[in-house]
């Protein structure tokens, strides 16, 4: 079920997505201008949600895909010598041959 509500000039929707460690999970998505575009874009939502699907179109190639998650994510968050040999063994293999893969 769809909940619509009114939130300062604009409207969102709201469903159930279940439990998750025991709370209650909720999607929700606020800002559209009318009660109708909050509903339909709600339904959209929710029946992507039921049917499971969350595919994006992306034409970026592999190897450019990895070089991204290295800088934004890996080398943030791993110490620099294991973020170096990752980078150092992706250079070797990502780039031969890279394919266009659906993100």
């Amino acid at each position: 079920m769809i909940n619509i509500r009114k939130r300062g000039n604009v409207y969102q929707y709201c469903f159930e997505a279940g439990k998750v460690n025991g709370k209650r999970k909720q999607i929700t998505k606020c800002g559209f201008r009318t009660k109708n575009e909050a509903y339909m874009a709600g339904q959209k939502a929710y029946n992507e949600f039921v049917n499971g699907v969350t595919s994006i179109e992306c034409n970026m190639l592999y190897g450019n895909y990895l070089d991204y998650w290295m800088k934004e994510y890996f080398e943030i968050n791993y110490k620099y010598s294991t973020a170096k040999r990752y980078k150092e063994s992706f250079s070797k293999c990502a780039h031969k041959g890279s394919k266009v893969i659906p993100y």
